[in-house]
C-alpha cells in the first residue's frame, strides 16, 4: 500500500478527478480531509470512500480563500495529527487564471510558490 498511513487533503475532493484521487488514496490506506464547497456531495463523497467513517472526513469552504486553506490544514492535524501530501483538484484551468498574481504567467509557478 503506498499511502499506508500518510494524511491528505484533497481539494475538489467531492467530484471527478478529486473524488477519484481521494478515492485511491483511502484504497491504498491512507485517509484524507474532501475540500468543497459543496456539503451534501462531499459528505456522500466521504461516506463512499470510507465506509467506516475513520479516513474521510470532510471540510467544507472554497479553497481560493486563505482562510480555508488553513482551516483545512487545522482539519487535518485536528483529525489525522498531521499533513503529509495536499493535491488540488479545486478550480478549473481558466477560473485559476485570474487569481495569478501580476507578473505570473504560468500556474505551474504559481504553485510553486505556494509550495515553497
Amino acid at each position: 500500500m503506498r499511502f499506508q498511513d500518510k494524511i491528505a487533503i484533497v481539494t475538489g475532493g467531492a467530484s471527478g478527478i478529486g473524488k477519484e484521487v481521494a478515492t485511491r488514496f483511502v484504497a491504498e490506506g491512507g485517509s484524507v480531509v474532501i475540500n468543497d464547497r459543496d456539503r451534501a456531495k462531499a459528505e456522500a463523497a466521504a461516506r463512499q470512500i470510507d465506509r467506516g467513517g475513520k479516513r474521510a472526513v470532510v471540510h467544507v469552504g472554497n479553497i481560493a480563500s486563505p482562510a480555508t486553506g488553513e482551516a483545512a490544514v487545522k482539519t487535518a492535524i485536528d483529525k489525522f495529527g498531521r499533513l503529509d501530501v495536499l493535491f488540488n483538484s479545486s478550480m478549473k484551468y481558466r477560473q485559476s487564471l485570474r487569481l495569478l498574481p501580476s507578473g505570473r504567467r504560468r500556474i505551474p509557478d504559481y504553485c510553486a510558490s505556494l509550495v515553497l
